[in-house]
């Protein structure tokens, strides 16, 4: 089920992942990109598996061949469409999930920001994440490198 773009937009842009202390990693190199996500989408009733307490690892797992009944895998260029229109859509790896297809990929999870354009390419996609630096509205090549991109399993909720 769609929100507004706007609402979407709202969701994101409020929580201030740029700035937001809670989001920003640790000293001791602790990350928050699983929070940041859970945050995301707990603001508007749209759960992420695990319901907001899981790790990467465990999102992963809930959402890997569409487990849960409310986030279905759409391909990156849906995925940025859907955003586009107000569904909730995130993109994620996990090498240490147990279903994961492939153990060398760091956890990690962004939001897919409704930008309005059409990407390219998966690296031309517009997120939002927290992680080793923290950014609002820029592209996913800041989460992955350009090899580990195909990789990215993109999930939008339904």
């Amino acid at each position: 089920m769609a929100i507004s773009t706007a609402n979407y937009k709202s969701a994101i842009d409020g929580l201030n992942v740029a700035t937001n202390s809670k989001y920003q990693p640790s000293t001791s190199g602790t990350t928050y990109c699983n929070v940041f996500a859970n945050d995301v989408m707990n603001g508007y009733g749209y759960p992420l598996p695990a319901n907001g307490s899981g790790n990467c690892a465990a999102i992963f797992d809930g959402l890997y061949g569409n487990v849960d009944a409310h986030w279905k895998s759409v391909s990156y260029t849906d995925a940025q469409a859907r955003a586009n229109s107000g569904y909730p859509t995130v993109g994620i790896t996990s090498g240490r999930a147990s279903k994961s297809p492939d153990t060398t990929m760091p956890e990690h999870i962004v939001v897919i920001y409704p930008s309005g354009h059409t990407p390219t390419s998966i690296a031309d996609m517009d997120m939002s994440m927290a992680g080793y630096q923290c950014f609002n509205n820029t592209k996913l090549s800041y989460a992955w490198t350009s090899t580990d991109q195909a990789k990215v399993k993109f999930y939008s909720y339904n």
